[in-house]
């Protein structure tokens, strides 16, 4: 095996470039994984357009799956050529919540292939290969593609966004968002069985495709005010609101919808800065409860999400709109943004 291997680096806004790196050196702990799939996260998008940031120069992804090349010697439970997909985060294991097992919400996190301002990036998986301690990895079971193992992180993170819900079977869901997140949203409720699933957008094609993938009702935004729907259509509002979009109209339009008692998850990330109007009177009379979810619960939210994929309970082939090589990297961050794919599949090694 050469030394070297090919990867996106970004280096701000507007700039990547694919250069020649060292492969990365594994130590004992850890595993080096051939990159097979690959996909671009809105996360990933917002560095490339300039709407977040985090340390540059580096090499974004952290949504892959891959076989497995190099062990290192203190692995135990892996072999060579094993097909797996992975929990980008590394926590530190020492802070309070690590050790409440809260590691999503660890001091001192840093995640391979994304990154924050206030989250340190590890070089990630839009490159040949990518590097992983063994306690991340998920083995992939026989019956899932490697592109299907690709949606196994985000949605993790959506069973992670119902398990913050606590969704009910009886319960009315409204889902702001028809993205990728939104649509893994909409078929883990039916999943779970919510009595009535409402999903909100701009895209008629998307929302058809939500509708196609358990939605009950669709609303294009550019035709319905969504408040107006709800007072109309339910007797006091609705149990649980999910937002995908990390708009604060959105977001704040979504709190005015909830019934007494109801759930408001913030799962998408909003701009730094800005802040959602409540009223306080909704908090106390209504007991509505508003909450976000980052990242996964435990480990067990991997597993699940990829048992569940792996048995077609959750059927994200109709979520891939691209699969391109890692040179058409850019055009796939472009052909996001401008909402021409609901989630574009890079395949390093091809």
């Amino acid at each position: 095996m050469s030394s070297t291997m090919q990867a996106a680096l970004m280096y701000g806004a507007t700039d990547v470039r694919i250069e020649s790196v060292a492969i990365p050196s594994i130590k004992s702990n850890e595993v080096l994984i051939k990159v097979n799939s690959v996909g671009i996260c809105a996360t990933d998008v917002k560095k490339y357009t300039g709407v977040s940031t985090c340390k540059f120069p580096i090499i974004l992804g952290h949504e892959f799956s891959g076989s497995i090349v190099n062990i290192g010697p203190s692995v135990k439970g892996y072999k060579i050529g094993e097909r797996v997909s992975a929990n980008p985060d590394l926590p530190c294991f020492k802070c309070k919540y690590c050790l409440q097992s809260k590691f999503n919400l660890c001091t001192d996190l840093s995640v391979v292939g994304y990154g924050t301002e206030e989250i340190l990036p590890i070089n990630g998986a839009f490159a040949q290969y990518v590097k992983i301690p063994a306690w991340n990895l998920i083995k992939l079971e026989n019956s899932i593609t490697d592109d299907q193992a690709t949606y196994i992180e985000p949605f993790a993170c959506v069973i992670r966004s119902f398990e913050q819900a606590q969704v009910e079977p009886t319960d009315t869901v409204v889902i702001l968002g028809e993205g990728r997140i939104g649509l893994l949203h909409v078929q883990l409720a039916t999943e779970v069985g919510a009595d009535r699933i409402i999903v909100t957008g701009l895209s008629d094609g998307r929302l058809s495709l939500a509708k196609k993938l358990g939605a009950d009702e669709i609303l294009n935004l550019k035709n319905e005010n969504i408040r107006k729907y709800i007072e109309k259509n339910t007797d006091d509002g609705v149990n649980v609101v999910f937002d995908t979009t990390g708009n604060i109209t959105a977001a704040e339009q979504g709190i005015h919808l909830l019934a007494p008692h109801g759930r408001f998850i913030a799962f998408a990330g909003f701009p730094k800065g800005q802040n959602i109007e409540i009223n306080p009177r909704d908090l106390h009379y209504k007991e509505i409860v508003l909450t976000g979810s980052f990242g996964y619960g435990s480990m067990m939210d991997y597993y699940k999400a990829g048992h569940l994929i792996a048995n077609n309970r959750i059927n994200v082939d109709k979520l891939t709109s691209k699969v391109r090589s890692l040179d058409e990297i850019e055009e796939g961050f472009k052909e996001i943004s401008e909402l021409r794919s609901i989630r574009t599949i890079i395949h390093p090694n091809s």
